[in-house]
C-alpha cells in the first residue's frame, strides 16, 4: 500500500498551503483503487485536485516543478499566469477579505 503523504507533491501542497490535509486526503480516496500506486502518483493526486477545483492548473503544475512559495501576496492568492515577457510575468490573483471571505 502507498502512503500519498510521502509524496512530493503532497508534501509542496501542504507547504503552499493552498490546500490542507483533508482536501488532500479527499483527492487521494476519489482515486480508483487501481490507480493508488507508486507510479504517477504526484500527476494522478494533481490532476485530482484540479478536477476538484481545488487547484488551477498553474497551481499544480507549479507545485509538480518543485514550487511551493510565491502563491500568495498580502490577501492575494495567485491563480494563474496571464502573460510573461522578457524580464517577468503577470499572475491572475484572487483577493482573501476578512469579512466575506474569497471572491
Amino acid at each position: 500500500m502507498v502512503d500519498p503523504q510521502t509524496s512530493r507533491f503532497w508534501q509542496a501542497a501542504l507547504q503552499s498551503r493552498l490546500i490542507d490535509v483533508a482536501e488532500l486526503t479527499a483527492c487521494w480516496k476519489a482515486l480508483p483503487p487501481e490507480k493508488q500506486v507508486a507510479d504517477q502518483l504526484d500527476r494522478r493526486l494533481a490532476r485530482q485536485a484540479v478536477q476538484a477545483g481545488l487547484l488551477t492548473l498553474w497551481q499544480a503544475q507549479q507545485l509538480l516543478a518543485g514550487r511551493s512559495t510565491g502563491f500568495k501576496i498580502d490577501r492575494y492568492v495567485l491563480l494563474d499566469m496571464i502573460g510573461q515577457g522578457g524580464w517577468a510575468g503577470s499572475t491572475w490573483p484572487r483577493i482573501r477579505d476578512s469579512t466575506a471571505g474569497w471572491r
